[in-house]
C-alpha cells in the first residue's frame, strides 16, 4: 500500500489569561468542551508556523516511508483533541508505528510542542497557550484505537469529522 494517511490523537491542555495585564493568578485550564470554541484560531495559529516535523525522524525507516507530519486540531463529540496527520509512502509494520508514535510525542513534549505551547494565540476575549502534551490524561493512540476508545468503530476517512 501507499501514499495512505494515519491519524495520531492525544488530549490538548489550553490555558487562557485575560488579554490585558494579568498575573499567574489570572490564568484557566479550559475544559476540552470551551476548547472547542477557539478551533479555527489555533488551527491558524498552527498553519502560520508551517511546522515540517518530519526532519526531526531519527529512525532510517520511519524517514524513508513518512513523507510528512503535521500536527492540528479536531473536535470529536463536543471534545477538541491534538491530532497529528502523518502521510505515508508505504504501510508501517507495528514496530515502526510504536517507533513513530514515540518520536511523536517526543516531538510534542520538547520539540516542536515546547515551541508551540510558548507562543500566545490572541483570541476576542483572552489569549491561549496550547500545549499538546501537558495533559494530566496524556495519552497517544491512533485513529483505530483512539475510536475503539471513544466506542466508535472503523476509521473515517480524513481524519474526525
Amino acid at each position: 500500500m501507499s501514499n495512505e494517511t494515519m491519524y495520531i490523537f492525544f488530549p490538548l491542555k489550553i490555558i487562557s489569561y485575560p488579554q490585558y495585564g494579568y498575573s499567574e493568578d489570572d490564568r484557566d485550564e479550559l475544559s476540552t468542551e470551551e476548547a472547542v470554541n477557539y478551533e479555527d484560531i489555533i488551527l491558524a495559529a498552527i498553519k502560520k508556523e508551517n511546522y515540517h516535523i518530519e526532519e526531526f525522524l531519527v529512525d532510517g525507516t520511519l524517514k524513508e516511508k513518512v513523507g510528512s507530519l503535521r500536527p492540528s486540531v479536531e473536535v470529536l463529540d463536543d471534545k477538541l483533541w491534538g491530532v497529528m496527520t502523518v502521510q505515508l509512502s508505504a504501510a508501517l509494520t507495528s514496530e515502526e508505528t510504536a517507533k513513530l508514535i514515540s518520536q511523536i510525542e517526543g516531538q510534542n513534549r520538547d520539540g516542536w510542542g515546547k515551541d508551540f505551547e510558548r507562543r500566545p494565540i490572541n483570541t476576542p476575549d483572552c489569549e491561549i497557550y496550547v500545549s499538546f502534551c501537558k495533559s494530566s490524561t496524556y495519552i497517544i493512540k491512533t485513529e483505530l484505537e483512539f475510536r475503539m476508545d471513544q466506542g466508535q468503530d472503523g476509521l473515517m476517512m480524513g481524519g474526525l469529522s
